[in-house]
């Protein structure tokens, strides 16, 4: 019931601090269980359920495609030391989540997949040259 800009509940207005919104902030899994851990509600019971948001740092894009939840928060951790500072990588992966494939499968498919830095006219002059003896056709061209 909503009433004179306050909600109350059956038990009072107290009841509802205990539902107030808490940031716990982490770099790696053992700093997220250590923190979670303590992470209680105004009454004492522990807190759940968290929304995980990805607040600073360079793999944004990677975690909204990932979807990382509580559920695969150690996967999402794994994958970032597979993947190391390889920015290929990284795209690869991100691309990969976006086809929905596992959080946990990633780091493997990645080696799967190259890319190319240049047009498709270059990629294919490079797989022509790589697979076959073109020094005689430089004389027709």
């Amino acid at each position: 019931m909503y009433e004179h800009g306050r909600f109350q509940r059956a038990g009072g207005v107290n009841e509802l601090r205990q539902y107030q919104r808490h940031r716990v902030y982490f770099t790696d899994f053992e700093d997220y269980q250590t923190k979670v851990a303590t992470a209680v509600y105004a009454f004492g019971q522990p807190i759940e359920e968290l929304e995980l948001q990805y607040i600073d740092g360079e793999f944004s894009r990677l975690f909204e495609a990932v979807r990382v939840s509580q559920a695969s928060l150690i996967a999402w951790f794994d994958l970032l030391e597979a993947l190391g500072g390889d920015e290929d990588r990284h795209l690869i992966a991100r691309h990969l989540a976006g086809l929905g494939n596992a959080v946990d499968e990633l780091a493997d498919r990645c080696d799967d997949y190259t890319l190319f830095g240049g047009t498709a006219a270059d990629y294919v002059a490079e797989i022509v040259e790589k697979c076959y003896d073109v020094s005689m056709l430089r004389n027709f061209v």
